[in-house]
């Protein structure tokens, strides 16, 4: 069985990361064509992965991370001692 859902992926991954102006970009670009191009021949084009571009989100927007509250191990909380009752000699 040929897995061109699989290569049009690892092919969208290398395009990601070869430089744009040189010779091995222009045969990904090339492949990922071809490839494309076989999907629609098999009758695959309703691959079930999801793309490169929707694994990293629309527009290649980062997530702002959000303000987590320091983490505490349970053992070494900082307690205050328990106050003890002054005893005074009447």
């Amino acid at each position: 069985m040929q897995k061109y859902d699989q290569a049009k992926t690892e092919l969208e991954t290398t395009q990601r990361l070869v430089a744009a102006d040189s010779e091995d970009y222009k045969k990904v670009v090339a492949e990922l064509a071809e490839v494309s191009n076989l999907i629609n021949v098999a009758g695959a084009a309703t691959s079930t992965q999801p793309t490169i571009g929707q694994l990293e989100g629309t527009g290649g927007t980062v997530a702002t991370p959000q303000q987590q509250e320091p983490l505490v191990n349970e053992g070494e909380k900082t307690q205050t001692p328990p106050t003890q009752p002054s005893t005074q000699n009447p």
